[in-house]
């Protein structure tokens, strides 16, 4: 995870070095400590070239992000970045009849001062939900400098590529040890070491399926337990899940445990 205003320093550094992986992270620390002495100046570096690149997927369009402003966490999709500043981006306030700036809107409605509200909002999930991109986390996995958002299917082929099947990988590692020029054969020959390129055949054996004993010692046999009951008096309401607990002992465990399931 990180800030939306550290992955637009990371864009931007991408963008000055041209791809010199040297001079990346140094343009990036001083793209961010820029970004964030922002105040309510409008960076130079946010040409509207590369706030059209920030509206693509190869930008921030249709990132996943979260918010934690509310006081708990809210996820969201990014839709794309606004062409104003956060002092300068206005919408229709209900409450008070009136037309406010989003930085004036998080100021007292939510008792966030910004320090950035030189820089664009962001627009999350709906049209004019617009947000200050320093309220804005970015969420883990979920871009890539060369290539933008990483999509679904990119990750399936990346996946579907890198998985081998067992006897090719069998075959891949034979045939670089059998190479002198890519495998450590070679190598381990001038230190006496010899390295055959036929697999080792070992003994194995099936462990028997463990047994599991209730509280009284008894048999259980997993899956069929829970058969025997019958409900008398089913929910009229959807349960999205639920735990079921086989034993009387230590109560307070199955709460905390299902406590955690609950956040």
């Amino acid at each position: 995870e990180m800030s939306a205003i550290d992955l637009l320093a990371h864009l931007l550094a991408e963008d000055w070095c041209r791809g010199q992986s040297r001079q990346r992270q140094e343009g990036f620390r001083w793209f961010q400590n820029s970004l964030w002495r922002t105040g309510e100046r409008w960076p130079q570096e946010l040409t509207d070239k590369l706030m059209q690149t920030l509206n693509s997927e190869m930008g921030l369009r249709k990132l996943r992000v979260k918010c934690d402003y509310f006081g708990y966490e809210r996820r969201f999709v990014v839709l794309g970045a606004g062409t104003k500043p956060a002092w300068g981006q206005t919408f229709w306030y209900e409450p008070e009849q009136r037309n406010v700036s989003v930085a004036e809107y998080f100021k007292t409605k939510w008792g966030k001062e910004l320090y950035c509200s030189g820089l664009p909002c962001l627009e999350l999930t709906k049209r004019g939900n617009f947000v200050p991109m320093e309220l804005v986390t970015v969420l883990g996995a979920e871009h890539n400098l060369t290539v933008g958002k990483l999509r679904p299917e990119y990750q399936s082929e990346v996946s579907r590529k890198t998985t081998v099947p067992p006897d090719q990988r069998k075959k891949n590692i034979q045939d670089i040890i059998a190479n002198d020029g890519l495998g450590p054969r070679l190598a381990l020959q001038q230190k006496g070491v010899e390295l055959a390129t036929s697999m080792l055949k070992v003994d194995g054996h099936c462990l028997q399926a463990p047994t599991l004993l209730g509280d009284r010692g008894q048999a259980v046999t997993p899956g069929n337990y829970a058969n025997n009951f019958h409900c008398v008096a089913p929910p009229d309401y959807s349960v999205p899940w639920g735990l079921w607990c086989f034993t009387r002992d230590a109560p307070r465990d199955l709460w905390g445990l299902a406590a955690e399931v609950k956040k």
